[in-house]
């Protein structure tokens, strides 16, 4: 037997053709009987007006029709957009018609309402089969939906544009597996309210009650321009209630404010630590970079390899990938050459402690901007190994300045960190040596504008907390924290990169540029708040066991040393640090050649003697904070 369905589907648009045809004539037979009473075709005249104008009327609505492209829409997801095309269409075939009919006889004899009440009845009954359509739809769903045993018991919060699509996606596809139970929202003028038959039943601080009153298992926070803060709120409340939480992108990746219940993704850490998306000047940094040779040392590093990821848009004309490890160099190569861009990669496998090699890169390929991000940045492996911390750290980024200058690269941008500040550590003494060195070489004159970027921890960089809490918990814990009071900086890989590409191409040369950190976070809540979003209950499902401050460790960071101030930029999200006395270059130079001779000797007291006097605010840990 032949299949219907198939014959419907095979023939779609002549039914639909035809049914629109069917519409048309009936909503011109009822405009006339509407309005010369339904024994008009007792009267000669106008049943002889109305044969022979119908064909005309029906070949003028079908163009119409065609114009608006109405045979092609799918009656069940019928929307305004759909409503607004057929009131176009209903009007444009009006009046073609009207000029048709006092076109051909002056419109004598034919009564000029039934153009107004024909408009009406063609927009009521086109657009009532499309509602109609989609209304019994969704009611099958309904039906389908409510007699589902297995269905997730879904609140959303947001009783906004976003939450009201999520919702209307949940009903016409019951085959995702939701079944709502309302909203809640913090506008208190959208409570007692209903979108689509589903309540708002208050705010987020109800989440907890509801969980527990309708048996909700998932949370879908539908509000894409939410903060970290908010979202840290309303995570705490699904947390508190024991159930997951999911969100939707950022709203800047929401395109034409489109939602879709496919863009929904578990809750990462990325959106509690977030902060706003980062503007830059693309117009004012792309005349710097483009078609330039840009040079990034440490180029296969976390920091490094999402500096070529960001420089890539602006187009230059070859980025020189500089670093020592050789197979992380070679994955790098790989995917961005698959991601396809037509700039060109040069990998370059070499040592910044190695001044032959470092002289035989900048004179074989002349960089105009020149990116720093290679050096030791483990604070805990730094301390064992104080010697190797200096020669990278320091001597390294002696080699690349110097070289810098004596081939005239234009930017020198040195990648620094918060743990620059009252360092307490041998990898925060050295990073402050290192931002010494390039504002006494910007001093010395020359072409090159040297300028370092001062910035906290990085999410998900190698080393990091994340990763390492992350395969913690994925191997059933215990999760490790040094103390419940540390707390630390946080800023996404992506955002760091850009802004200091930002801050370092715009400054004029021997600035210390500090990025806007926003609000510290407490390793405690950040091990908890991984637990939770891997499905996990701290403390029940995963322990957080506390091991004490490891060498060098501070509890918290600082941004700023004592004497220092800061001011704000004309960048978003970037200040300059106002220095306090600068270093004089002669003793520096002094200090840089004792300390060349103890690397040699190996003395590390001498050298947390040498780094102290370069370094006044650095303490060396002693076992304390």
């Amino acid at each position: 037997m032949i299949n219907i369905i198939e014959i419907i589907t095979k023939y779609r648009m002549a039914l639909i053709i035809a049914i629109h045809g069917v519409l048309i004539f009936l909503s011109y037979l009822l405009a006339f009987a509407s309005r010369l009473d339904f024994t008009f075709y007792q009267q000669a005249p106008f049943l002889h007006l109305f044969l022979w104008s119908a064909p005309f009327l029906l070949v003028l609505r079908f163009f119409a029709c065609w114009y608006f492209d109405l045979f092609r829409g799918l009656w069940r997801f019928v929307g305004l957009e759909d409503l607004l095309a057929i009131i176009k269409a209903s009007a444009l075939g009006t009046l073609l018609f009207v000029l048709f009919i006092f076109i051909a006889n002056r419109g004598e004899g034919f009564p000029r309402s039934i153009f107004l009440i024909d408009f009406v009845y063609n927009i009521v009954l086109i657009g009532g089969i499309r509602l109609g359509a989609r209304l019994l739809r969704e009611r099958t769903s309904n039906l389908r939906q409510k007699s589902s045993k297995d269905r997730r018991r879904v609140l959303i919060v947001g009783a906004g544009a976003a939450g009201e699509m999520i919702l209307r996606e949940i009903k016409r596809n019951p085959h995702l597996g939701y079944d709502p139970i309302g909203f809640v929202d913090d506008d208190r003028s959208k409570h007692n309210t209903t979108i689509h038959g589903f309540s708002v039943l208050g705010d987020t601080g109800r989440i907890e009650d509801l969980v527990k009153e309708h048996q909700v298992v998932e949370v879908i926070i539908a509000i894409p321009s939410a903060d970290s803060k908010a979202l840290r709120r309303i995570v705490a409340c699904c947390k508190s209630a024991g159930i997951a939480a999911k969100t939707l992108p950022f709203i800047a990746d929401l395109i034409n404010g489109r939602v879709s219940v496919s863009q929904i993704r578990n809750v990462a850490i990325e959106d509690l630590l977030g902060r706003e998306t980062v503007c830059l000047d693309m117009s004012l940094l792309g005349r710097q970079l483009v078609q330039q040779v840009v040079l990034v040392t440490g180029a296969a590093g976390s920091i490094g390899s999402e500096l070529v990821r960001q420089i890539i848009p602006f187009n230059p004309r070859t980025i020189v990938l500089f670093d020592q490890a050789e197979n992380d160099l070679f994955h790098l190569e790989m995917e961005l050459k698959k991601a396809g861009s037509d700039v060109e990669l040069l990998p370059f496998i070499g040592d910044i402690r190695d001044s032959h090699c470092v002289r035989q890169c900048l004179e074989r390929h002349r960089p105009s901007h020149l990116f720093h991000a290679a050096a030791y940045k483990h604070v805990p492996m730094m301390e064992i190994n104080p010697l190797e911390a200096v020669k990278n750290n320091i001597f390294g980024t002696q080699t690349m300045v110097e070289m810098a200058f004596r081939y005239n690269v234009a930017k020198f941008v040195l990648i620094s960190s918060d743990k620059a500040v009252r360092p307490t550590n041998i990898m925060g003494a050295t990073k402050r040596v290192a931002e010494l060195i390039i504002q006494a070489k910007q001093r010395s004159g020359g072409q090159t504008q040297f300028a370092a970027v001062r910035f906290g921890n990085v999410l998900g960089s190698n080393g990091s907390v994340i990763p390492i809490f992350q395969k913690q918990i994925a191997s059933g814990g215990p999760v490790k924290v040094t103390d419940p009071e540390m707390t630390r900086y946080f800023m996404t890989v992506s955002e760091a990169a850009l802004l200091v590409i930002q801050a370092g191409l715009l400054g004029q040369g021997g600035e210390v540029f500090l990025l806007e950190m926003g609000e510290p976070v407490k390793i405690r809540d950040l091990a908890e708040n991984l637990i939770y979003l891997s499905g996990f209950k701290p403390g029940v499902d995963i322990e957080i066991v506390y091991t004490g401050l490891r060498p060098g460790e501070k509890l918290y960071e600082e941004l700023l040393l004592e004497g220092e101030g800061i001011a704000k930029t004309a960048l978003e999200k970037t200040w300059v640090v106002t220095q306090k006395e600068q270093i004089d270059a002669d003793f520096l130079s002094a200090q840089l050649a004792k300390l060349e001779e103890i690397c040699q000797s190996g003395d590390i007291s001498s050298l947390k003697r040498i780094l102290k006097k370069l370094v006044p605010d650095y303490h060396p840990y002693t076992g304390g904070n």
